[in-house]
């Protein structure tokens, strides 16, 4: 699994998202990268079971200590997330299918930017071509599976182009 980022976090907790292990890696990873506050230290002593109540004001607490973006709604964050992810893709930090199975899971709420169709419809290509193994995609019939790795650094490339700095207009970093 990779680890998150900071803006990840801080995105995913203003969507209202629940914390267990993948956040106490994250803060260990913090740690060890030479970042250090006392919130992040406790983040990194926690096990299970969580608390998901507990977890949430800790990792408040911790974005706050580390002075990392914080976004002013859903709709900003739901952004800042995407646009990260497809930062991720882009830069071969991640796996492209894990990825777009993230931006999949989340597109479908109110708050999430409404031009994600085409990274959504990657998705289900990538699972039809790659995961499937079939040699076509309804989903975007320009993509076989030899080019839907380059097609999907394509189109995550031209989202990030369209939204160098969010909804606010705030440089995301992290």
């Amino acid at each position: 699994m990779k680890r998150l980022t900071a803006i990840e976090v801080s995105a995913m907790h203003a969507l209202g998202h629940s914390f267990d292990a993948e956040c106490v890696s994250w803060a260990v990873s913090e740690l060890l990268a030479g970042r250090d506050s006392p919130g992040l230290r406790v983040l990194a002593g926690e096990a299970a079971p969580f608390n998901k109540f507990e977890m949430a004001s800790l990792v408040d607490r911790t974005l706050e200590e580390l002075e990392v973006a914080r976004f002013a709604c859903a709709e900003e964050a739901a952004a800042a997330l995407t646009f990260e992810l497809a930062r991720q893709i882009t830069a071969g930090e991640s796996d492209p299918g894990d990825v777009l199975f993230r931006i999949h899971r989340f597109c479908y709420e109110p708050y999430a930017p409404c031009d994600l169709g085409e990274l959504v419809a990657l998705y289900w290509a990538h699972l039809d071509l790659i995961v499937e193994g079939e040699s076509h995609s309804w989903y975007r019939t320009d993509c076989t599976p030899e080019t839907i790795d380059a097609v999907i650094l394509e189109e995550c490339a031209r989202w990030m182009e369209s939204h160098p700095h969010g909804p606010s207009g705030k440089a995301l970093s992290g």
